[in-house]
């Protein structure tokens, strides 16, 4: 019995472990990160967070069906280029739109030739990462896009409730909607289905094509208004703006206790990792730490995730 228990208990630990990582590198970064615990610090924490979740989102569900999604940072920042570059002409209402439209039809591009064509995702994602990085260059000829209607930036970034804007309310939003989706209705949980054993989900009657053209259509969109909503926030559209979203949201995916080989995963977890890592990084940037160590100590973090899945892989065998 105290076997069970224990194992049990490894298992609880095992599934929620994000929270336990986050609640300790906040506790550490409380105690030697000058400036840290902050109102301003915290809000500055939850907007770099907002930036990656969405496209984290569509992202985790991609990898929920079993595939991996390497367009998402391209389609972040064509989505900023669209936003940014209509805007003057046709508003924003067209031009955010548009940003998501553009985003669902590299999606739409990825899923069909992944699910239809049959070729495999890591090389159809990256070429079409390639494509979209050439598409960007090209639209704004290495340049930058800025604007100088601030109306709408101000209206998304202004506090309205405590430490959270109008785009972290919508991001966090959007996370709960989707996890609700997934977890408590059928067409939610095919996706599990579907990336857990295609084959049975194919006998179950579910369309396993559908669902894996979906999640790469719902990950091209989700991108897509990432970046749109990120654009108007800088006012700008940088053609290098998603240059470091992939790197980030795969590692926060893995955190999160997402698969790589598909059915198992939480988009609110992939949320908790992100936010996780925007503490570390926030953290060490107020520490005085660059880039490069920002970027290796999100690496160390996901190693010692992935040392401690390999762990528990063993005990299971």
């Amino acid at each position: 019995m105290s076997k069970l228990r224990h194992k049990s208990f490894k298992q609880i630990l095992g599934e929620n472990r994000i929270y336990l990582i986050l609640a300790c590198v906040f506790a550490v970064m409380s105690l030697i990160a000058p400036r840290f615990l902050t109102m301003t610090n915290v809000e500055s924490i939850l907007k770099l967070m907002s930036l990656y979740t969405l496209p984290a989102v569509g992202f985790t569900l991609v990898m929920l069906s079993g595939k991996l999604d390497l367009s998402i940072g391209s389609i972040v920042t064509l989505g900023g280029v669209i936003t940014i570059g209509l805007q003057p002409e046709y508003g924003w209402t067209v031009s955010i739109s548009s940003a998501i439209l553009a985003g669902s039809l590299v999606g739409l591009f990825n899923g069909i030739f992944v699910a239809k064509v049959k070729v495999d995702s890591f090389i159809v994602t990256l070429a079409s990462m390639i494509i979209v990085q050439g598409l960007v260059l090209k639209l704004c000829d290495g340049g930058t896009f800025t604007v100088q209607d601030f109306t709408l930036s101000n209206i998304i970034e202004k506090t309205v409730l405590c430490v959270f804007s109008p785009r972290i309310l919508i991001t966090i939003g959007l996370v709960l909607l989707f996890e609700l989706l997934l977890k408590q209705t059928r067409p939610g949980r095919g996706f599990y289905a579907v990336g857990a054993n295609p084959s049975m989900a194919w006998h179950a009657g579910l369309s396993v094509d559908r669902y894996v053209i979906s999640a790469f259509v719902l990950s091209g969109l989700l991108s897509g208004l990432g970046g749109s909503l990120f654009s108007i926030t800088i006012n700008s559209a940088p053609p290098t703006m998603g240059a470091t979203s992939l790197i980030i949201v795969v590692a926060a995916t893995i955190i999160g206790g997402t698969s790589m080989s598909g059915g198992k995963g939480s988009v609110l977890k992939t949320m908790v990792a992100i936010f996780m890592l925007s503490t570390l990084f926030n953290g060490l940037s107020c520490m005085g730490a660059g880039y490069e160590i920002r970027q290796m100590a999100s690496g160390i973090v996901l190693a010692a995730v992935i040392m401690y899945d390999a762990y528990l892989t063993v005990l299971k065998d």
